[in-house]
């Protein structure tokens, strides 16, 4: 959280809390892997590069088009690439 003071003109103190506009890295972490797939397919990328039928089988319950769209993000997002 970042406090600001500010001055005004008449020598009071103004208390802003501007932690929206904050960067904060676990907060742009979060954005980038949260939700309930990214991490599991990241988990499974580590094992080595993997064909998206693969990945498609070993992950259950994730349909091929969030499964698409999951890895569409996290290939815009620079965090995998495609071979």
């Amino acid at each position: 959280m970042i406090i600001h003071m500010d001055h005004t003109n008449s020598g009071n103190l103004i208390v802003t809390n501007s932690i929206k506009n904050a960067p904060c890295a676990v907060t742009e972490f979060i954005s980038l892997v949260g939700g309930k797939w990214k991490p599991i397919i990241l988990y499974y990328l580590t094992l080595g590069p993997k064909r998206f039928g693969e990945i498609d089988v070993r992950i259950e319950g994730i349909s091929r088009k969030v499964l698409t769209q999951q890895l569409k993000e996290l290939e815009r997002d620079g965090l995998i690439t495609r071979q």
